[in-house]
C-alpha cells in the first residue's frame, strides 16, 4: 500500500513539475505533512534529476525546502551540476522571467541583510 502511495506522489509531482515547478515544490511540502521522512526520501529518489532541478530552482527561497533537506549529498551534487544547463535553457526560452527571478532573489537578499543588521 505504501509503495502505491509513493508511486502516486511521484507521478503527481513529476506531472506538476512539467507545468509549474513552483507548484510541484508546494505539493511536496503538502505531502510531507502526511508521510514519514523515509517515505519522502523514497519519493525524492524516484524523481529524475532534471525534474528535481526544476523544482529546486523554482522553490521560494524565503523558507527552507524540505525536499533539499532530505536529499542525499549525491543528489544535491547532481542538481548543482544540472543547474547551469537548466538556467541556460530558461534564458533561451524566457529572458523576462529570468529577470524577474533575479530581481526577486536580490530583493530577498537585501531584505535578509536588513534584518541581520
Amino acid at each position: 500500500m505504501s509503495t502505491n502511495l509513493i508511486e502516486i506522489a511521484v507521478a503527481e509531482i513529476k506531472q506538476l513539475a512539467l507545468i509549474e515547478p513552483k507548484q510541484a515544490s508546494k505539493k511536496f511540502e503538502l505531502i510531507a505533512n502526511t508521510m514519514s521522512d523515509d517515505q519522502l526520501v523514497e519519493i525524492i529518489e524516484n524523481i529524475d534529476i532534471v525534474t528535481l532541478t526544476q523544482i529546486n530552482s523554482e522553490h521560494d527561497i524565503s523558507f527552507p525546502s524540505i525536499i533539499s533537506e532530505l536529499m542525499s549529498p549525491e543528489r544535491i551534487r547532481d542538481i548543482v551540476c544540472q543547474q547551469p544547463l537548466y538556467w541556460e535553457e530558461k534564458i533561451k526560452n524566457n529572458a523576462e522571467e529570468l529577470k524577474q527571478h533575479t530581481f526577486d532573489f536580490l530583493t530577498y537578499l537585501i531584505r535578509n541583510q536588513d534584518t541581520e543588521d
